[in-house]
């Protein structure tokens, strides 16, 4: 991690999503020992706050989500090599990208009602930028209006039904901005973060672009399981089953280059062999003080026109037998006759 640190993973992370980015919101879990404590609550940390990163924000920008490991310090030794000194061990829950500007005024007010419809109006915001393909502007109001849901104290069940309904919808339209922006990653990431609060209730429309997203970065499995469980939501929409159509065209096409590809260097690899072998064969007869062989091949018009090369290169001449057309006859060229 630096030059006293050092990191031993425990288990590994999930690498498609990417390390803990700058600017992000850091649930993690930490322990002096190896052993981590389920029941106590997770720990938010928010990185690039500050113009140095502290040294607890460079171990945790080189964690992916749920990713376990214990960090050393190296302490040093008077003789022979520098101890290693358990820090701690940390496990990184997740993580949320704080890309755009909070609210200037924050919310004070603890009501779920005006905090909903303020919500509500950033979505309405949102859904206007949509319209007029102003993604980038969509994207920030969808996150503003998220944070705000995230934050809001809820008491009732009819309140969080509403909330996570109307996240749904933020999550789902921001899924289709940054994929319309070409930004996978951030579509991986929200879909991470709506599964961390909804994981029977996801939408088609979600799961369809988190397959499109996968399948821009070239996870084409993953993406083929997020088209197949959109099918399974609603068996009937073509929607879903053109996507699936899609996907497939491009899975073959790359399966049809690798073929392509494999036999374009099987081809050359024969190629190389066949010079090889023959251009042996041509060198030992001219070290020889023979002056003709026949030999029996086999061969294509391009390896004929190769073998004409060869023989040229060794200062012999080809001729075929009258008798059969697959028997080659080798001489050397004396005195600028053939014999």
């Amino acid at each position: 991690v630096s030059e006293n640190i050092l990191k031993r993973i425990l288990r590994s992370g999930q690498m498609i999503l990417g390390k803990v980015p700058a600017n992000a919101n850091a649930h993690y879990l930490i322990a002096e020992g190896r052993e981590l404590i389920r029941s106590k609550k997770p720990r938010v940390y928010r990185t690039g706050n500050g113009f140095k990163l502290n040294q607890f924000e460079v171990l945790l920008r080189s964690m992916y989500p749920k990713e376990r490991a214990i960090f050393y310090k190296k302490k040093p030794q008077p003789q022979g090599k520098p101890l290693l000194v358990m820090i701690f061990t940390i496990e990184v829950l997740r993580y949320e990208v704080i890309s755009m500007p909070q609210p200037k005024k924050p919310i004070q007010s603890t009501s779920f009602d005006k905090v909903f419809s303020l919500a509500q109006i950033q979505y309405m915001r949102g859904k206007r930028h949509m319209q007029g393909a102003n993604y980038c502007h969509a994207v920030a109001f969808f996150e503003i209006g998220i944070t705000e849901l995230h934050y809001c104290s809820l008491g009732s069940d009819l309140e969080r039904h509403k909330q996570v309904t109307l996240l749904i919808h933020l999550y789902t339209n921001s899924m289709i901005c940054c994929n319309k922006l070409n930004i996978p990653q951030r579509v991986c990431i929200m879909m991470q973060a709506m599964r961390g609060f909804s994981e029977d209730k996801i939408p088609w429309e979600a799961l369809i672009h988190e397959g499109r997203a996968l399948t821009s970065m070239g996870y084409y499995d993953q993406a083929r399981t997020a088209i197949m469980s959109a099918l399974n939501k609603d068996p009937q929409n073509q929607h879903i089953i053109d996507e699936m159509i899609k996907l497939n065209r491009v899975v073959g096409v790359g399966v049809e280059k690798e073929i392509k590809l494999d036999v374009e260097k099987e081809k050359a690899e024969n190629v190389l062999r066949f010079k090889q072998l023959y251009g042996t064969v041509f060198s030992e007869f001219v070290a020889t003080s023979d002056i003709s062989f026949k030999m029996r091949i086999e061969c294509s018009k391009e390896q004929h026109e190769m073998l004409q090369v060869l023989a040229n290169e060794h200062n012999l001449k080809l001729a075929h037998s009258a008798i059969d057309e697959a028997t080659v006859i080798v001489s050397k060229k004396l005195k600028n006759k053939y014999v």
